[in-house]
């Protein structure tokens, strides 16, 4: 089975970026420095057991649950009392 890798990878980015772009790319940069270059796998890549391993190690790492598609902590809440507003004058 052909994507597994790619599947993973992407499943760490999502998980870990929420849709953030900047986290995404933050996320792709941690990857590059485990030895995992996002960059290089596609659907079509083979499925090396060794890459999975280590996907699956760098998952538990950053708290991402491969399987559930959930991360293990909650993003950070915002509070709810910041509110923008216009300077007065």
């Amino acid at each position: 089975m052909s994507g597994k890798i790619k599947k993973m990878i992407d499943t760490i980015i999502e998980q870990r970026s929420h849709g953030d772009s900047i986290i995404a790319g933050t996320v792709k940069i941690k990857l590059i420095l485990k030895g995992i270059n996002p960059d290089k796998f596609t659907q079509k890549s083979d499925d090396n057991p060794t890459i999975i391993t280590k996907l699956k190690q760098i998952a538990n790492d950053l708290g991402v649950d491969l399987y559930s598609g959930t991360t293990q902590q909650p993003p950070p809440k915002v509070s709810s009392s910041y509110q923008a507003r216009s300077p007065r004058i």
